[in-house]
């Protein structure tokens, strides 16, 4: 018995570890766009190669894109090289090649700047993005928009009650 329960609480141990190796509470796709610390692009996958990192011993997934849309005017260039992880259990992300994906991500400033995806982020087939989320990105979003619509419509509303 004691042997039996040894061998559990040891799968258990490893399964749990094993399975939390990469773990964050993933975010709707508004939250990214409204993060200052985040991009947002369609963009169209034209290569990706597993090259060593630039720190510590280990390797990095490269994923060359061509930039189709940035819809929040923060990223410099129309192709971009986006770094993730090299494996899915460290939050790596893999995008085939001759593919188009929204996706969305943090950039760390310096030259050149670096961006950088992973699974806690969007990351969508762009035929399988909704009209919702379409509209959302091209500005339904924007909150400061729909604040100035609010005021103008209560504005009206009290002007025609007078």
């Amino acid at each position: 018995m004691t042997n039996i329960t040894a061998f559990v609480v040891l799968f258990v141990t490893c399964y749990i570890t094993y399975s939390q190796a990469c773990f964050c509470m993933r975010g709707h796709l508004q939250n990214f766009v409204c993060d200052p610390k985040s991009f947002v692009i369609k963009a169209y996958v034209v290569s990706s190669a597993v090259v060593p990192a630039k720190t510590g011993n280990y390797n990095v997934m490269e994923i060359t894109v061509d930039v189709l849309q940035d819809f929040k005017n923060n990223i410099e260039g129309d192709r971009i090289v986006l770094t993730t992880a090299e494996y899915s259990t460290f939050c790596g992300v893999s995008l085939p090649d001759d593919s188009c994906y929204v996706v969305s991500g943090t950039f760390e400033e310096g030259s050149p700047i670096r961006y950088r995806i992973n699974t806690c982020g969007f990351k969508r087939r762009c035929s399988a993005m909704t009209e919702v989320q379409l509209s959302g990105l091209n500005g339904g979003y924007d909150v400061l928009k729909y604040t100035q619509k609010s005021v103008q419509i209560i504005v009206i509303r009290h002007i025609e009650n007078n």
